[in-house]
């Protein structure tokens, strides 16, 4: 434990320590290849989800999930969707 001259010691900080990283699951789907590539007239509907959850493992392990859903749409028509979750 370290000291400030004289004063209090000071609290240790908090550790954040990355143990392994990795993709688990990526999913990609283009149902209407390649004609869904090409420009059209209207924008596409975008849309994204991302969500994060922890769980203990241990007294002072946790880990921490990624999960990341999206899809683009035109006309009503699926252009492209994916799914990645990371832990």
């Amino acid at each position: 434990m370290s000291t400030t001259n004289g004063g209090p010691p000071e609290d240790p900080q908090p550790q954040l320590n990355v143990v392994a990283q990795y993709i688990k699951d990526f999913s990609f789907e283009n149902p209407n290849a390649p004609r869904s590539l090409t420009a059209g007239q209207e924008p596409p509907q975008i849309a994204i989800q991302i969500n994060v959850t922890a769980s203990p493992m241990t007294e002072s392990d946790i880990e921490v999930v990624l999960n990341l859903e999206g899809k683009a749409e035109t006309g009503g028509s699926l252009m492209f969707s994916f799914e990645l979750r990371c832990v």
